[in-house]
């Protein structure tokens, strides 16, 4: 049943990604409305070395990152 398969979670694919469909619809607008894109520091970013740098990230800061490119 390739319309219903499910992920190792139990998850039905389909119904789910419909789900993140809808609602990143309905919240895109107004995530987009109170919250303004403002990059800051890409100027230290250029002056770092090519190697043995680390970039940490939390889920927060992740989350806002992918909104804000879409």
């Amino acid at each position: 049943m390739g319309l219903f398969k499910r992920n190792p979670f139990g998850h039905i694919l389909f119904i789910k990604k419909w789900l993140i469909r809808i609602l990143g619809l309905l919240t895109h607008r107004r995530f987009r409305g109170f919250n303004e894109l403002q990059i800051e520091g890409s100027e230290i970013i250029k002056n770092l070395p090519d190697t043995n740098v680390l970039f940490i990230s939390n889920h927060q800061t992740y989350f806002a990152d992918v909104i804000a490119m879409i």
